[in-house]
């Protein structure tokens, strides 16, 4: 995998803070299957269906129970399931195979999908959803719900 851009964080995953102008080899990551890049983190699903992210952690977006950013991969905590990743500025999100979803990172406009405001470090459960769609932005991220079928979309967003 490889990756390259502003590196203040981390963000390229080749271990350094070096920004990069061309395609740098991300450390520790074999068989990935779908990348996803937020603000300054980015996810990646592996075939084993394991998570790995990495670059800044201020809200717990990496997702491995701390707050310190990681210029190289580490694992999302308990994630060893995912189906599908999603991020946005400071929120990550996977579908699981079973078909629930789980959130961590960011939740000061209700991001995470749990029913608070409180940011988490760890995945957690997200209510009501089935599957993520393809809609992620600068601060939401949506999904598809359960019932009750007169609602057919769940969206967690910053108003402004």
């Amino acid at each position: 995998m490889l990756c390259w851009g502003n590196n203040t964080s981390g963000q390229p995953g080749d271990g350094t803070t070096s920004n990069r102008s061309s395609p740098a080899t991300v450390t520790g990551i074999a068989g990935a299957v779908e990348i996803a890049a937020g603000e300054a983190h980015t996810c990646a699903r592996l075939m084993d269906r394991a998570a790995r992210c990495w670059g800044a952690n201020s809200s717990g977006q990496l997702g491995n129970g701390s707050g310190a950013g990681s210029a190289s991969p580490i694992a999302v905590s308990g994630l060893m399931d995912a189906e599908e990743i999603a991020v946005s500025s400071g929120t990550s999100c996977a579908r699981k195979t079973s078909g629930t979803v789980v959130c961590w990172g960011n939740n000061v406009a209700g991001q995470l999908g749990d029913g608070t405001f409180s940011s988490s470090p760890i995945p957690l459960p997200v209510l009501r959803v089935d599957l993520i769609s393809g809609a992620r932005g600068w601060r939401q991220i949506s999904a598809v719900m359960k019932p009750p079928p007169a609602l057919p979309r769940a969206q967690w967003a910053e108003r402004r």
